[in-house]
């Protein structure tokens, strides 16, 4: 019977102890099992699910870069705010004038005959000062471009805004409503068009 039984060796008993120790590690209410050892986990939305149904929300065009400043529509002789005149989204050609400009008169049929090519894809705006309003009216009948868009600023404010120091000058907004070129006593339709982003 003396045979039958023996002591256990060191390393059982090391055995022994350590799976006990495990044992109440993983254990109880406040334990944490092998599941959930991982940090914070977050669902993915599946691939392939069907678009909202009804149209895209619309994004609002960039207002141009005109400043609020008070003109005379020269065709009618009402008064309104230069602002209302640059339609956001669309490239807009300034041209800036004076009535005594012997080189905006010579400029004027380069004016309308790209007015008359590419009055769809680009808004034109003449923009007169200097002189006085009875002098503009005159530079419009000489020079036939009373059927374009042209107003008087007697402040000359707008001509400060854009940096125009002498005429005739030409710059263009571009559809984002910034200043994508500008030219003085040169009208070049070629450049104007690829400024505007219609070449």
């Amino acid at each position: 019977m003396a045979d039958r039984f023996r002591p256990p060796t060191v390393g059982t008993t090391l055995v022994l102890v350590m799976t006990l120790a495990f044992a109440g590690c993983g254990g109880g209410d406040g334990g944490q099992s092998a599941g959930e050892l991982s940090g914070p986990t977050s669902s993915v939305a599946p691939t392939g699910t069907a678009a909202p149904e009804g149209p895209a929300p619309s994004t609002p065009q960039p207002e141009p870069d005109v400043p609020a400043v008070e003109v005379v529509l020269l065709a009618s002789g009402s008064t309104v705010d230069l602002q209302s005149l640059a339609e956001p989204g669309r490239p807009t050609l300034l041209w800036f004038w004076a009535p005594h400009c012997t080189f905006c008169r010579l400029e004027a049929p380069e004016l309308l005959e790209f007015a008359t090519q590419h009055g769809n894809d680009v808004d034109i705006l003449g923009i007169g000062a200097q002189d006085s309003l009875d002098q503009a009216h005159g530079f419009l009948e000489e020079t036939r471009t009373a059927g374009l868009r042209m107003v008087w600023d007697p402040s000359g404010r707008s001509w400060v805004h854009y940096g125009v120091t002498s005429q005739p000058t030409v710059i263009v907004l571009g559809a984002d409503g910034q200043v994508a070129g500008s030219w003085f006593r040169e009208f070049a339709p070629n450049e104007i068009l690829a400024a505007a982003g219609v070449a």
